[in-house]
């Protein structure tokens, strides 16, 4: 016999959040790709450019998840000091990564900014500027959400 299982309200809030933020990107898409906003060709350089934080995001989603997972291992074996120390020691690690990938887009810039079609080269100088700040975000979030899994924060 098949059981009707009780949707969490959370779930149903969640689901629906993501319907509204998925039509609200298609209506954004549709709308900045007309003539009287940006045109095919600029819309293009924009996503171009958007796929930039898209794999920025990925890195950011890897360093988040292992924070978490290690400082959800410390807090649960109940080991406060290990927590501090292990994102003190993770955050200058993936600092450094952070600042290396960023000289990298920095350097590459002229030849990534030609093969783009970019006119201009400051939004990728801008990327290469939020590559160390945005994975030493993904520490202090991971930081957060491991410490919460067991009450911690």
């Amino acid at each position: 016999m098949l059981r009707l299982v009780r949707v969490p309200r959370a779930a149903l809030w969640l689901y629906g959040g993501s319907l509204a933020v998925g039509f609200l990107n298609y209506l954004y898409n549709i709308i900045l790709a007309r003539d009287a906003f940006l045109g095919p060709r600029e819309f293009g350089m924009l996503a171009a450019l958007s796929s930039f934080l898209y794999l920025e995001g990925v890195g950011v989603s890897v360093v988040t998840t292992v924070t978490a997972a290690y400082v959800a291992g410390f807090v649960g074996r109940r080991q406060p000091a290990a927590v501090w120390s292990f994102v003190r020691h993770f955050s200058w690690q993936v600092g450094g990564v952070g600042v290396v990938m960023g000289a990298l887009v920095a350097v590459l810039s002229p030849g990534l900014a030609y093969w783009l079609h970019v006119p201009t080269l400051l939004p990728l100088w801008l990327f290469a500027i939020t590559f160390p700040v945005a994975l030493w975000s993904g520490v202090t979030l991971g930081a957060m959400q491991g410490a919460m899994a067991f009450g911690m924060l």
